[in-house]
């Protein structure tokens, strides 16, 4: 009985493998599942996840910026990706201009459109792709100079660098019927080296844009599956990644999805309504792994505690510490931060004092004097501001929470 017993797992392993990694063959993992309770909120202020809050303005003379869909960090320049104008706005972490990349056109070394940005940590580099161009557009640092241009073997969506080369989401479309994978990682050549991630049929060709799949913890690169909720982990200088947590989010699992629901709208916003279909973007620090979910709409990030095996389902709720701002919408996480763009009318109301609907002085008349006195004036109509929360270090005692003036 033992050994039938045996049998059976070894054989139902050999399976999920299969049928999650696709063309790569099976590896053993250490996966750790976990479980999280989304109907218990928090608010992050009063986990000890975050222990500085700064606030920059973006508005600046010589750039107008749109939507801001996602940030990616090199040192301590900010690469903003503007999906209003198709450009890439730099700035430093303090809130200094630096520049702008916009290239849109038909030209030579131009783009029809962005898709995602990367940055390059080994090359010192951000790079922009365009999948309708089928290209990666390398610039400097600065953003002042093209120093490449990279000819993608597949129309990615979404491109992150690993430890030994790239790695690439293909957004649900199928290019070959042999291979229907979503994630595709190739060398520093661009030759592909391996795939995984089978695209679900009842998926294809659908993509969500907001979606971001790819992430950097120390030298590995962890990865966002669709639909199972798992994270895998690609370590430095491997080809096969490896399930590293699997997520249960209880009753919003979401079930499984079937072809129809796409084109009944009343079941499709039933679904996303009561049920969580992926993480938007995950990152994991020293400390801990986040995941940033939509609960009925609500954002919220899903903490793990790995040094404690324990969840927190922390509230994106205004921050009312040395200052006073909306939590933002946030476009990008690393190891040491989360960047949320927070717009610019919300900061002006704070600013002024009151609004139609708050009295912001009479309730928190610290926190508007330090506003007044970080900022001249704003304008409502202006360029957003970017909040920078700053994780606390790992074994560190807790410091008091500050500004960046």
């Amino acid at each position: 009985m033992k050994a039938l017993r045996a049998l059976s797992s070894f054989l139902l392993t050999v399976v999920l493998s299969t049928l999650l990694y696709g063309c790569r063959e099976s590896m053993e993992a250490v996966v750790t599942e976990v479980k999280f309770d989304l109907n218990t909120v928090k608010s992050i202020h009063d986990s000890g996840l975050i222990t500085h809050v700064s606030l920059i303005s973006l508005q600046q003379p010589e750039v107008t910026i749109g939507k801001i869909s996602k940030i990616e960090v090199l040192d301590s320049l900010l690469y903003l990706l503007d999906e209003s104008s198709k450009s890439v706005h730099i700035f430093t972490d303090a809130g200094r201009y630096v520049n702008t990349i916009s290239a849109r056109g038909h030209g030579a070394g131009e783009y029809i459109n962005i898709d995602d940005i990367f940055a390059d940590g080994e090359n010192k580099t951000i790079n922009i792709l365009s999948r309708q161009n089928g290209k990666v557009y390398v610039y400097n640092a600065q953003g002042n100079k093209q120093t490449r241009i990279l000819q993608l073997p597949k129309h990615f969506f979404k491109m992150s660098r690993t430890a030994d080369g790239y790695i690439g989401y293909m957004g649900n479309f199928t290019e070959d019927t042999s291979k229907p994978y979503n994630y595709w990682l190739l060398d520093k050549q661009m030759r592909i080296k391996n795939c995984f991630g089978q695209i679900d049929k009842n998926l294809e060709s659908r993509v969500s844009l907001n979606f971001q799949p790819f992430s950097s913890f120390k030298t590995n690169t962890d990865i966002l599956t669709e639909l199972s909720r798992d994270v895998l982990t690609l370590k430095n200088g491997d080809s096969n990644p490896t399930t590293a947590f699997a997520l249960d989010f209880g009753p919003y699992n979401m079930l499984k999805l079937r072809s129809k629901d796409f084109t009944d709208d009343k079941a499709l916003l039933k679904i996303k309504n009561t049920s969580i279909v992926n993480p938007t973007m995950c990152q994991e620090t020293d400390d801990y792994l986040l995941s940033l979910v939509y609960v009925q709409g609500q954002p919220i990030i899903a903490a793990y505690n790995k040094q404690k095996d324990q969840t927190y389902a922390l509230g994106l709720d205004a921050y009312t510490g040395d200052l006073l701002m909306s939590f933002g919408d946030i476009a990008g996480m690393n190891e040491n931060h989360i960047y949320a763009v927070v717009d610019a009318e919300s900061v002006h109301d704070i600013w002024k004092g009151k609004n139609e609907f708050n009295d912001f002085e009479a309730e928190h008349p610290r926190q508007v004097r330090n506003m007044r006195k970080l900022f001249r004036n704003v304008d409502p109509m202006g360029n957003p501001f970017l909040a920078i929360y700053s994780f606390r270090k790992p074994h560190s005692s807790k410091p008091a929470i500050a500004n960046r003036q």
